[in-house]
């Protein structure tokens, strides 16, 4: 029908462990971006919620390491069969003694918190890692956005 070739990748719409195989051989994809058109997130691109998908297996416990987190908006990306999971939080928010990341886990038992810790007098942890622990093994998620909506 004259439809280009990205047209008719975002017709069919791939699970997130289809999105991962076809990144292969280096299982390199791109954050999707909210309000742009959806030819340009469908290929090669993946939702929070896609990496922490029920599809990859069964969930035990889950490690965040981030500068920034809205804790609501994180959960909300774990399937609710995981949001109970253990969680720990390794934050970068060093600001009125952290009270801000407290705060906003208070409300849940499930998860720990830890500042990054800078042994040098200048400087931030910026790293933006997810360590995914499940019954077959860990999945270890390098990104590149704040946990933040």
């Amino acid at each position: 029908t004259g439809a280009s070739a990205a047209t008719k990748n975002v017709s069919k719409r791939l699970t997130p462990v289809d999105k991962i195989d076809q990144s292969e051989p280096y299982r390199f994809l791109l954050s999707t971006v909210h309000g742009i058109q959806d030819n340009y997130n469908q290929q090669n691109a993946i939702t929070l919620k896609e990496i922490l998908s029920v599809e990859h297996g069964q969930l035990i416990r889950s490690a965040q390491f981030n500068y920034m987190f809205d804790i609501e908006f994180l959960l909300e990306q774990y399937p609710s069969e995981f949001r109970l999971k253990p969680l720990l939080i390794v934050h970068g928010d060093s600001r009125h003694d952290n009270q801000s990341i407290k705060n906003q886990c208070s409300p849940y038992p499930q998860i720990e918190i830890y500042p990054a810790r800078l042994d040098i007098p200048f400087g931030t942890h910026h790293t933006k890692m997810m360590f995914l622990l499940y019954e077959t093994g860990l999945r270890i998620v390098i990104h590149t956005a704040n946990l933040i909506l």
